[in-house]
């Protein structure tokens, strides 16, 4: 969302509905099905479409940035009817649609790609995502819970008013299309009791006490 034109101008306000307020707000015009349904039949052996009888307890969050743009994110899985996570969004006449892989396994390789780009911070004081970002998606995600626990109310958010450019560099990340390797592979854990026990080092008020102290 930062990457379009105009670069990212901070969020107006955010709602979050839940139940039969979720298909009602689409009716309404508040978001569109028609994406909804784009992003789920780009599931790799997913439904083929939106079967609302299927979802139990559905919710919604409807993101309005201060320049017009706005931003729904459904949540259509408690039941394990959609167990994925999907992206759908508009461009002039165009619809852009893509899946995430996002289940590596029990090895987790989205946090050794989290672990590479704090390295690379570290080495080079260089941020590899903007700091905006973090502070905008937060403040999203509480205004939609605030939203949540106040009935679906709408949440202004004064606070999101963050303008930024998004970072002409990407983050070091998977090239694939998929997890593949160690990121699917087993994760080898010790046998209970089979490794030695771990010397116990004195811990003082000023710290941890290494080595002899007179």
């Amino acid at each position: 969302m930062e990457r379009r034109l105009g670069g990212e101008t901070g969020v107006r306000s955010v709602q979050c509905l839940s139940g039969i307020e979720v298909w009602r707000s689409a009716e309404q015009g508040q978001w569109s099905r028609e994406l909804a349904e784009k992003a789920v039949g780009a599931i790799e052996a997913g439904p083929d479409s939106i079967d609302p009888s299927r979802i139990d307890d559905p919710h919604i969050f409807l993101i309005d940035y201060r320049d017009g743009f706005r931003a729904a994110i459904p949540m259509l899985g408690d039941t394990g009817y959609i167990t994925k996570f999907a992206y759908a969004g508009r461009r002039s006449q165009q619809i852009d649609v893509v899946e995430y892989h996002i289940d590596s396994g029990p090895a987790q390789a989205a946090f050794g790609y989290l672990g590479l780009n704090i390295e690379e911070f570290f080495l080079t004081g260089k941020p590899p995502t903007p700091v905006e970002r973090t502070y905008l998606t937060t403040g999203i995600l509480e205004a939609a819970m605030i939203s949540n626990g106040s009935g679906g109310a709408v949440v202004k958010t004064p606070q999101l008013d963050i303008s930024y450019q998004a970072s002409n560099s990407s983050p070091i990340r998977p090239e694939g299309s998929r997890p593949m390797g160690t990121s699917i592979g087993p994760w080898p854990l010790p046998k209970p009791g089979a490794t030695k026990a771990a010397i116990p080092v004195p811990i003082g008020r000023d710290g941890t006490i290494r080595g002899s102290s007179n």
